[in-house]
């Protein structure tokens, strides 16, 4: 029995539908793999064999899991099932290939673009992850040069500049009484520049402390941010209720340091855009890691701003500094905001062992 002319033609259309996909199959410079129901491969275009560094005529002889390195293969279990209800996964892995080598791969997966067979391509992005992390380490030596030179300067302003304005202020301190005695006249005019003296020694205090709190080298992170935050409360009459517990012990140099900077951006951010007249600091600990939770009550940032896990191009570099900062020691940072204010929650790991001399007496205190 012949053919109908309608089926004749349904035919080429889905030979033509199937060679045009071969092509793209083949062609494509991302690999493309298609998998059964368990994880198997079914075949795989050159891309694919060349990236897992097999023969073609080899790959039925892999799952999945095969090329996954041990440390995400618990990851594809758990993760199977979901991706089989939801019909779409996207992420990161690395990737071990026949020989050992490991590559870091990006991938996009749809399940049951046929029924039991599910498609997925993968992307080499060993290259990018390498400038990443050469990124990422050069951002952490400019952190660490950046603190290096603000502890120089703040140095160097209060012992050299500090120390000059006291000698100046000790040579003015006698001219005035000679000239009060003799010349009243003039006395008024140094009586002045002596007080114009102390208000810039204040000032150069100030400073220094802002730039660097020796505190927080000599005693710890605790006594730091109760100055700090007493002198800021003082400076912009923000009302600021710090948390920090009196059983916390010394943390890490490194640790002590972000969760200072951390403060004192998230404070200077809500002083100069929030508009909030209240600020709570809150640290909590446990054995390997310490939050710092800080709170306003303003006008907060734009919802997609707060929720972007990569901080867009309008906010400042304050809060790039803060990302870098937890990135460079392993944490996470997280900014929950809208019409009714900000919350910046920093978690920083730490090793116990590296914990040093519990301080006493810092507690609960509202400033």
């Amino acid at each position: 029995m012949a053919a109908s002319p309608r089926r004749t033609i349904l035919e080429r259309r889905i030979d033509s539908s199937e060679g045009s996909f071969q092509a793209l199959f083949d062609a494509s410079l991302d690999a493309i793999l298609i998998v059964d129901d368990s994880r198997r491969y079914v075949d795989a275009n050159p891309a694919a064999c060349e990236l897992l560094g097999v023969d073609q005529t080899q790959i039925r002889k892999f799952r999945i899991d095969d090329f996954a390195s041990p440390e995400h293969r618990a990851e594809i279990e758990a993760a199977w099932e979901s991706f089989l209800r939801n019909g779409k996964q996207r992420g990161e892995y690395k990737l071990v290939r026949l020989d050992g080598t490991v590559r870091h791969v990006e991938f996009s997966a749809t399940a049951n673009f046929i029924p039991g067979r599910h498609l997925s391509s993968l992307r080499d992005i060993t290259e990018r992850k390498k400038a990443e992390e050469n990124l990422c380490a050069l951002s952490g030596r400019i952190l660490q040069m950046q603190d290096h030179e603000r502890r120089r300067i703040a140095r160097d302003l209060h012992d050299s500049v500090g120390q000059i304005l006291t000698a100046l202020k000790m040579n003015l301190v006698p001219l005035q009484v000679r000239l009060g005695k003799g010349h009243p006249e003039f006395a008024k005019p140094v009586t002045e520049s002596i007080g114009l003296v102390d208000e810039l020694i204040s000032e150069i205090r100030t400073l220094s402390h802002l730039l660097h709190p020796p505190l927080l080298d000599e005693v710890g992170l605790a006594a730091a941010l109760h100055w700090y935050v007493e002198s800021f409360a003082k400076r912009s009459k923000i009302k600021v209720d710090l948390d920090y517990p009196p059983n916390y012990g010394r943390l890490p140099r490194e640790v002590e340091t972000a969760l200072f900077r951390i403060v004192q951006e998230c404070l200077t951010n809500i002083h100069r855009h929030s508009g909030s007249q209240t600020a709570s600091i809150r640290f909590r600990q446990s054995s390997r890691e310490i939050t710092c939770e800080v709170r306003d009550e303003g006008k907060g940032m734009a919802p997609e701003q707060a929720a972007s896990p990569v901080l867009p191009s309008v906010v400042g570099i304050g809060l790039r500094g803060m990302q870098e900062r937890v990135r460079q020691l392993c944490g996470s940072l997280r900014i929950d905001s809208n019409g009714h204010g900000t919350t910046i929650i920093a978690t920083l790991p730490f090793s116990s062992d590296t914990r040093r001399q519990s301080l006493k007496g810092f507690g609960h205190r509202g400033v």
